[in-house]
């Protein structure tokens, strides 16, 4: 995976789970593990 592919995931589940559910703990987990992943593959977004 390209490092623009794996943004573009994370983006697209950001606003899957943000259509899904209100703003909850749940999801602001989720946005910092998504924030890990771009730490760990090097992509600033």
């Amino acid at each position: 995976m390209t490092p623009n592919l794996i943004t573009q995931f994370l983006k697209l589940k950001t606003e899957i789970l943000q259509a899904k559910t209100p703003k909850t703990h749940l999801q602001q987990n989720d946005l910092r593990e998504n924030q890990k992943w771009r730490e760990r593959v090097g992509v600033r977004v």
